[in-house]
Parts: structure tokens; sequence; C-alpha cells
């Protein structure tokens, strides 16, 4: 069974087993692996079993997901060997207990990754949600509060050209100028 370490610094911070088919990755109270550095993302990356196929799944972080130096596409699985340098932010990921596969050779590493995902998917109750933005720290308003902005601003902008009108009335009835 996969282990995942969790390194920064040269020191582990964090561990888990992964047992199930899908264990995300992030800062967010959802992860199943809790990296609380602020460049990583509430849900950045998720890690997909099928068999002894292991993939990693970028989930719209904004910084990127990183195996062995290359960022990999967001919402494209890419399947996990055994030594692969996984990066998040600041943090190294190790994973332990990865099988060599027979699958990576018969096939595009992508087709094997896409086609494993569906299983994945297919199989579990909850699937595998890639709906996140790539910008998952902002949080949606609740009401949009651009009309409400807008209308202010005229009203403000009335109300001192009304100020400045009485004001320039008040000049010119104070000195007794026609205008």
């Amino acid at each position: 069974m996969p282990e995942v370490e969790a390194h920064l610094d040269g020191q582990i911070v964090s561990s888990t087993s992964f047992e199930g088919a899908r264990l995300v990755i992030g800062r967010g109270a959802g992860a199943a692996l809790r990296l609380p550095e602020r460049d990583v993302s509430r849900q950045h990356a998720a890690l997909l079993r099928r068999d002894n196929l292991v993939l990693i799944m970028d989930l719209g972080s904004r910084y990127g997901t990183f195996v062995n130096g290359e960022r990999i596409p967001f919402d494209n699985p890419r399947p996990l060997s055994p030594g692969d340098t996984v990066q998040l932010g600041e943090y190294r990921l190790e994973i332990t207990g990865l099988q060599p596969t027979d699958l990576l050779v018969e096939a595009e590493p992508s087709d094997v990754a896409r086609e494993s995902l569906l299983e994945i998917e297919s199989e579990t109750a909850a699937p595998v949600e890639t709906t996140v933005s790539p910008d998952d720290d902002y949080e949606e308003p609740e009401s949009d509060p651009a009309p409400r902005g807008w209308l202010a601003s005229v009203l403000l902008l009335l109300f001192l050209v009304g100020l400045s009108g009485g004001m320039i009335y008040a000049f010119f009835a104070y000195f007794r100028l026609d205008y």
C-alpha cells in the first residue's frame, strides 16, 4: 500500500497511507493530506489509484503541481513511477510503495491516465471533483454588489454636483453678482 510523506525543508511534516481510490492534497479542511502553507491551494492535487497504477492530477491550483520539475496540466492525470519527485509549493512529496507497471509501455501515459481516471470515477460513489476554478482562493459573494455600488456612486456624484451648484449660487448671491 502506498504511503505519502510531505517534506518541508528536509523534514517530514505530514504523512498518510493511500488506502482508497483517491487522496486529495491541499490546505483546506476537506484534504486528506493537509499542507497549511499559502502556496498550496485548498484542493491542490489528487492522487488516484487503480490497481498498481498511481496517478497525480492537479485540481486547478494557483501555483501548480510539478512532477520531476515539469508542471502537469490542470485536470490531466499523470502516472507516477518509483523515484518520481512531486512538488506542491514548497513541499516535496515522497510516495513510497509504488510498483513499476508494464501498462505504461503498452500505451501513451496520458491514455493510461485518462482510462484509469474514468474507471475510478465510475467505481467510486463520490466522483473526482475537477470543477475547481484555477483561482480557488476566490470565494463567490452571495449576491452581486455591483448594482448597489454603481447606484451609490451615481447618487454621490449627483449630491456633490448639487452641493457644488448650491455653493456657487451662494457665492454669487453673497457678492450680488449676476450670472
